[in-house]
């Protein structure tokens, strides 16, 4: 296999630049590696070159690709890929979602470390406490996501803190799994913590924690500005917590409807980033300040009114008259009774003083009603 050296002269690359990227200790599997693709590599041509860029022609620049491009070439023919095994029907077994099948791998402890040194380098102001540092699978999720150049929104249930995700892991009782039918990768499975994320179960505080963990992921990987991921959660809550006053019938949106919101919000930024080559700091300010996706998606929602039962007045039931009402006051000693009864309450009963009968009006008398009467019923 020819040098890095040697592909670099045939691709017409001038010795100015070849003596420089030489020096620089590039080989021909780093160069290879140097960006993802072509549009990356123009960008990290610049930092590779430093001074040196500015004299770069457009001829010269093209041959630099020319040469990436063939040590591409020529490590996709040395490391041929692998042939994927097909297990017989008989070796097949059940498949199970797992944490390496859903979720990236863990990251390591000296990643993380290198993570926290880089943020308190470029934050010092920021603190890294076990309440603000976000957790291990939070972390891998991003991290992994920017390897991939996959962006996609992260639910809320994952952003945790690691004070919170050995709280949940903590608290959670431990069950053990039945053994007949499961095998052994099975049991073997990584179930992270998860929020739980309902109407009521989350408060303004709690969003917030939640906002931050995100925020301080996001800059611990390198992926946004501290500061930007701070405007857009700020504006965010404070749509959400608009003051509306009683009489206007509004309301605020509820944790469920702000969830979904954040979701429509950063899924457009994820895809400004991903097709349009936007960096997350411009996307995010897109979507903050310049578009106006996050007033409509958090504006007041109307009041449901509340629900009143009318009690149904007596006689009102339909096919129900007066005249077809029995009286609740009978004599004997059960009026009596209903009358001292009624005098405990206060002493206000309502007389029924006629009733229709035939068609024709009769008055009734309110000392039969009342128990007292010995004239008989006519």
């Amino acid at each position: 296999m020819a040098s890095l050296q040697e592909l670099l002269q045939n691709a017409g690359v001038q010795d100015t630049f070849i003596d420089k990227l030489s020096d620089d200790g590039w080989t021909i599997e780093l160069f290879a590696m140097a960006a993802p693709n072509l549009d990356r590599f123009d960008e990290e041509l610049k930092s590779m070159l430093g001074d040196l860029f500015d004299i770069t022609t457009a001829v010269q620049r093209s041959a630099i690709r020319l040469a990436w491009t063939r040590c591409q070439s020529s490590q996709s023919v040395a490391n041929p890929p692998s042939m994927p095994y097909n297990p017989s029907p008989n070796e097949a077994g059940p498949v199970h979602a797992s944490w390496s099948e859903t979720f990236p791998p863990k990251l390591t402890a000296q990643v993380v470390s290198e993570m926290k040194q880089r943020f308190k380098k470029n934050y010092p102001a920021e603190i890294l406490l076990p309440e603000t540092t976000p957790s291990l699978r939070l972390l891998s999720l991003v991290h992994h996501q920017k390897t991939k150049l996959e962006f996609r929104w992260v639910p809320w249930k994952y952003r945790l803190s690691q004070a919170k995700a050995d709280e949940l892991s903590s608290s959670k009782p431990s069950r053990l799994a039945k053994s007949e039918g499961i095998q052994l990768h099975a049991l073997l499975v990584d179930t992270p913590p998860e929020l739980t994320i309902e109407n009521g179960s989350m408060g303004m505080h709690a969003l917030r924690q939640t906002f931050e963990t995100f925020s301080y992921a996001m800059a611990m990987v390198d992926l946004a500005h501290l500061a930007t991921m701070k405007n857009y959660y700020l504006r965010f809550i404070n749509l959400m917590t608009t003051k509306l006053d009683s009489e206007t019938g509004l309301r605020n949106p509820t944790i469920l409807e702000a969830q979904s919101a954040d979701k429509t919000l950063m899924t457009i930024a994820c895809d400004l980033v991903m097709e349009k080559q936007w960096s997350f700091d411009d996307a995010i300010h897109e979507v903050t300040f310049i578009r106006a996706e996050i007033n409509t998606l958090l504006q007041a929602r109307p009041r449901l009114p509340r629900q009143t039962f009318q009690r149904l007045e007596a006689g009102s039931q339909k096919g129900g008259g007066k005249a077809n009402r029995p009286s609740p006051y009978g004599k004997g000693k059960a009026g009596k009774s209903s009358g001292k009864s009624a005098g405990k309450t206060g002493g206000k009963v309502n007389w029924i003083t006629e009733v229709s009968v035939g068609g024709t009006k009769k008055q009734l008398c309110m000392r039969f009603q009342s128990g007292k009467c010995d004239m008989g019923s006519a």
